[in-house]
């Protein structure tokens, strides 16, 4: 008999609901579920790391400026995303840094402005104030090492502290190239590593794109809104592909599988829950 889920447990508090919806991720969903369907579970879990591999980590350097300080003429307030490549064989490049010790080479990198990006920043915290961040490459071994230690252990180890420091040093060369003029202006700098990730996102190994998109996580049959507990669905970039724009169409792909869509009758008349909700498309 197919079990039926009622609700979630939230800081120990229970939530009912007649539909519940996962989007933290496949192999995290049925993790969560070893407990109440075992066999099929670990079957799921069997399945999906046979066919699939993590995507990539990151470590990142988080920013706070006060440039009350800072001559009119100096400010800079672009709202553009900046990737700084060290070549222009990526390829290469990617097995270089999968095959490397940490920092032995350059890896690409993100530098932008979040408060840049808020039309809002300016009447909520004023001109004055200021974020950035920047992003850089890192793989998963180069701090497996300390991923058995909690966040009070990682504060107090050593090694683990001394990366961290390297790691900084390394990201404020990407923000130097970016923002050469706003250094003196630092006021906060916080580093996050893949360690750090797996705490707020739930991964396993640091990955911020769930699943990588290789080709057998394509030919998954786990990976859909689908799961074996009657009114608990799975949503996210792993049922579709990495990135926004998939957690998007994921999202879209579970509502219409919520709603009944998925049957082969409104397949054939190209019938979906956007149409029947007479929103209009965006496609032109």
């Amino acid at each position: 008999k197919m079990p039926t889920c009622i609700g979630v447990k939230v800081n120990g508090i229970d939530v009912f609901s007649k539909c519940i919806v996962s989007g933290t991720g496949a192999i995290q969903t049925y993790r969560m579920l070893e407990n109440v369907i075992p066999l099929q579970a670990s079957a799921a879990i069997k399945s999906i790391e046979a066919r699939t591999e993590e995507s990539v980590s990151f470590m990142f350097l988080f920013i706070g400026l006060d440039v009350t300080n800072q001559p009119a003429g100096e400010r800079d307030s672009r709202s553009h995303n900046t990737w700084i490549y060290p070549c222009t064989n990526y390829s290469k490049l990617e097995n270089e840094i999968e095959n490397s010790g940490p920092f032995e080479v350059s890896v690409p990198m993100f530098v932008a402005s979040g408060s840049s990006k808020d039309s809002s920043w300016n009447k909520r915290h004023g001109e004055n104030k200021k974020t950035a961040v920047v992003i850089g490459q890192c793989p998963w071994h180069w701090v497996s090492e300390w991923s058995h230690l909690d966040k009070k252990q990682r504060k107090e180890n050593i090694r683990y502290q001394a990366f961290k420091e390297r790691a900084k040093a390394e990201l404020m060369t990407g923000f130097r190239k970016v923002f050469p003029k706003l250094e003196k202006y630092i006021d906060y700098v916080s580093l996050g590593t893949p360690l750090s990730t797996n705490d707020y996102l739930s991964s396993r190994f640091g990955e911020c794109y769930g699943l990588a998109a290789t080709p057998g996580r394509f030919t998954c049959d786990e990976l859909s809104p689908h799961l074996q507990v009657r009114n608990l669905y799975l949503t996210g970039q792993d049922i579709v592909a990495l990135g926004l724009p998939s957690a998007l169409s994921a999202g879209f792909l579970t509502a219409n599988v919520l709603m009944g869509y998925d049957n082969w009758e409104n397949a054939i008349l190209q019938r979906d829950i956007v149409d029947d909700m007479g929103i209009p498309s965006i496609i032109t």
